[in-house]
């Protein structure tokens, strides 16, 4: 199980290990630096197998310490790790892992990233500065439409 925290563009991973029934997080993670994560706005853990978000729970922990155990997809890619700044959004392989993709934005910035789900499709929306949302597909980040919302009266 891991833990991640970001100062900034550093990302450090605590490991949480039992030992022995005794709970342990690992005292000196690993750590890395990416300028394009400094200042996140949004992180979203996928399960790589369902595409559900897996969220810090109690039901979540006992649910990976049952499953995945001897799975050789489980211990190669256990999760999808998606992480959103004012300027990109990137597609990693267990936090630290290859990366699957990544999108740089030139002239918009990012106020605000979504995962959602639609007719069982899952996709991120980013809403833009200036009131657009751009579509992605999971997990590549391939865009598939971007639309102007409207505030307050029709123009």
């Amino acid at each position: 199980m891991e833990l991640r925290r970001a100062d900034g563009s550093m990302t450090k991973i605590y490991t949480l290990a039992n030992v022995l029934g005794e709970w342990l997080v690992e005292t000196k993670p690993p750590t890395f630096t990416n300028e394009s994560l400094a200042h996140p706005i949004a992180s979203f853990v996928i399960d790589p197998l369902t595409g559900n978000e897996l969220l810090p729970t109690a039901e979540s922990l006992q649910a990976s310490m049952r499953s995945g155990m001897g799975d050789e997809k489980a211990k190669d890619a256990h999760c999808l790790w998606i992480a959103a700044s004012r300027k990109s959004i990137r597609c990693a392989v267990n936090f630290n892992g290859e990366r699957v993709a990544k999108i740089e934005l030139e002239v918009d910035e990012l106020s605000d990233v979504f995962y959602v789900t639609r007719h069982g499709n899952k996709i991120i929306v980013a809403i833009t500065t200036t009131g657009d949302a751009i579509f992605y597909s999971v997990p590549f980040l391939e865009q598939i439409t971007r639309v102007h919302l409207f505030f307050g009266l029709d123009p």
